[in-house]
């Protein structure tokens, strides 16, 4: 009973590290445990295959603040950091992870402005394929309309015209009525 009891504590404090980690727990199975009174309901024993998976996807082992996962994901190993270009489109990898970058510009109080965006892809220039580069979206401003457009949209306000062409045009690239 004794190593029964070692196994059920032994679990739950690997499953309590991996949540204070930042990772979830999978489901619960009902294992039977050896005891010495047969009608004792046995002790659920949790279910770490989802917790392991989870951990490994949130883990960081290069230590330079971009997931292993998504590092993975997008060049196939570890060697890029948050300051680098890979696809060579003017966003660092840290902007295409977080999807927000630091314009440059201070508000009327001194406050950094940033431009919030969806996280784009780092290994491909244009993520939307509309002949922008993702870098050139996130800080193109329409010289007319003072707008950004989407880096992750062909087609930022739905008109059937791509980014680039409102853009040449010298359209509002979100008003679809501008084309």
């Amino acid at each position: 009973m004794e190593q029964e009891n070692k196994l059920v504590w032994g679990s739950a404090l690997l499953a309590s590290l991996l949540l204070i980690a930042g990772c979830t727990t999978g489901a619960t199975t009902e294992t039977p445990l050896a005891t010495e009174d047969p009608t004792e309901t046995p002790l659920p024993t949790p279910d770490l295959t989802a917790t392991v998976e989870n951990f490994r996807a949130n883990v960081d082992s290069d230590g330079d603040g971009l997931k292993d996962s998504w590092e993975l994901k997008y060049f196939g190993n570890l060697d890029y950091g948050l300051l680098d270009d890979p696809d060579a489109d003017g966003l660092h990898n840290q902007d295409e992870y977080f999807g927000i970058i630091d314009l440059g510009w201070r508000d009327s109080a001194g406050e950094r402005i940033w431009k919030h965006f969806s996280p784009t892809d780092p290994s491909n220039p244009d993520t939307d394929g509309d002949g922008i580069t993702d870098g050139d979206e996130v800080r193109y401003q329409s010289p007319i309309f003072n707008v950004y457009t989407d880096p992750t949209l062909y087609d930022t306000d739905g008109d059937g015209k791509s980014d680039k062409e409102e853009k040449n045009n010298e359209t509002n690239p979100l008003d679809p009525n501008s084309f």
